[in-house]
Order: structure tokens, then sequence, then C-alpha cells
């Protein structure tokens, strides 16, 4: 634990920017624009998970007080230091996206730009009843509709849709793993329900989210989707179930579910 409290030690740096959660918006953002059958614009890929990833980071310094409940004390013990990295991590998303703009248009960008604005404002809305998990979801949303206009707009729109089913479901299973932790300090759905009814309602977007990707390719029958779509069926039932004992099996397969429907656009 010492180690992590050198304000130079950069593994801490590192994990605060969640790189596989960034990774995941551009693979999203990627996937989007293979779907719509277009050339894919890297500056805006890299832009999205620059964003994400700052946005990971932004949030830690903003709650490092109450993540100290969670035994994450790096950005609280080294509040100074953790605000420039932001800072200079800010710099760089905007400064991508401003030539991802100069490239391609801010018609095509503004979405960039949305992003850019839900992760400053993100953790501000902590009081609001359940606007920091539509954000949340609606953020990571976001990469996919950046192939909005570019052509394909159904399967564009079904892509985000489920997407924001699927995040906005882990956003309620992360408020109630931490809801006697944000007890006073955030207004999360899991503090107004009982624990089986928040799984139940997890169970219900995460099959919303199943049967939605199911339309994205009707009538065609893709190893991938197909076993993507039994992951996340399962994985569905057993937060319906609110099997307690099973919880991180499920919250694997949701994860894992969502990454195969992601590989199946890109190799299809």
């Amino acid at each position: 634990m010492k180690n992590w409290q050198n304000p130079f030690t950069w593994a801490a740096y590192i994990k605060s920017l969640r790189l596989s959660t960034g990774i995941s918006a551009s693979l999203l953002s990627y996937s989007a624009f293979i779907l719509a059958h277009k050339d894919v614009p890297w500056s805006i890929i890299i832009s999205t998970g620059c964003i994400v990833s700052t946005t990971m980071s932004w949030n830690d310094y903003r709650d490092r007080e109450n993540d100290r409940k969670k035994g994450k004390v790096f950005a609280s013990n080294n509040a100074q230091p953790f605000l420039i990295f932001c800072l200079i991590l800010w710099t760089i998303s905007c400064s991508i996206s401003i030539y991802a703009t100069y490239l391609y248009s801010f018609a095509s960008t503004q979405l960039l730009w949305l992003g850019i604005l839900i992760g400053m404002v993100y953790s501000e809305t902590r009081k609001l009843f359940l606007l920091p998990a539509v954000l949340v979801a609606l953020a990571t949303a976001l990469p996919s509709m950046l192939a909005y206009k570019a052509g394909y707009q159904n399967g564009v729109l079904l892509l985000s849709f489920a997407i924001f089913l699927f995040i906005f479901a882990r956003e309620q299973i992360k408020d109630l793993e931490d809801k006697e932790i944000d007890a006073g300090y955030k207004n999360t759905l899991p503090q107004s329900l009982e624990n089986h009814q928040v799984l139940a309602f997890v169970g219900f977007l995460v099959f919303m989210g199943a049967l939605t990707t199911v339309f994205l390719f009707p009538f065609t029958f893709m190893p991938l989707h197909f076993i993507s779509l039994g992951f996340l069926i399962t994985s569905g039932f057993l937060f319906l179930m609110h099997i307690q004992s099973k919880m991180n099996l499920a919250k694997n397969l949701l994860d894992f579910g969502v990454l195969l429907l992601l590989i199946s656009i890109i190799t299809k």
C-alpha cells in the first residue's frame, strides 16, 4: 500500500484510466463504423477512447474523498498532482477531438464534444436521482452513434440502444455494490429499492438489450452473435432470479456477451 502513496507512482495513474474501458469504447466506435459500411476515421476512434479514460480519472479525482471508504486513497492523498494529471488528460482529449473536427467537420464530431461535456459534469450530478447512471450509459453509447450519419442508420441505432441498456444495467449493479458506501453521497436506484427489486430490473434491462441485438442481423446465423446471445440471456436470467451466489458469474457473462457482440460485428 505504501507504494501507492507516492505521487510519482505511475502505476496508480495508469490504473485510474481504466484502459480496458477506454479501449472498449474505441472498439464500440470502430464496430459502429464497420456496421455502417464506412471507412474508419481513426482520429475519432482514438479520441473516443481518450475521452472515456480521461473521464474515469476525472471521476476518481472528483469522488476522491468518498472513495476513501472503498480503500481508494491515492487521488485523495495526492490531490494536486492528480488534478494536474487530469488536466493534462483533458488537454490531450480535447486536442485530438479538435484535430478530428478539423478533418471531418463539427457535424461529424459533435458527439465527441457532447461526450467531453458529459465527462466533465458527470460527478456533479450525483445527487440527482438516476441521472449519473443515465449519463454513463449515454456517454458509453455515444461512440456507436458517431457512425449514425455514415450509413445503415437502423443498425447503428439498434446497437446504440442495446449498449445503452447494457451499461445502464451495469451501473445499477455497481450502485448496488456501493449501496452502503454511497448512502447520503449519491441518489441511486438501490437507495430507493430492495436489492432483489434492483436485480430484477437489471435482468429486465439485459433481456431487452439482448432482444435488441437480435434485430441487428435478422435471418442471419452468426456463430459469435449466437454465443453472445447465450451469454446475455443467461446473465439476464441470473439477475432476474437474483441468485446472490451467481452475481459475479452474471456480471462476467454480461461483459463477455457484449464483447462477443462487438467482435461478431467486426468479423461478420
